[in-house]
């Protein structure tokens, strides 16, 4: 269930990211960039604590 979860919010960033790289928008280029960032690294520590436990 949780590595589900890991996919579709990965898959979802990613998402954005190529939204934004259709429209061509500056703004909603960095907006997306730093919604993908944290997406990522949230997820990077998710992976991490759920390898821990």
């Amino acid at each position: 269930m949780k590595k589900q979860m890991l996919i579709m919010s990965s898959i979802a960033a990613m998402s954005m990211v190529g939204y934004a790289k259709d429209v061509q928008l500056a703004d909603l280029n960095v907006t997306a960039f730093f919604f993908a960032t944290g997406i990522s690294q949230i997820l990077f520590s998710f992976v991490i604590n759920f390898k821990k436990n």
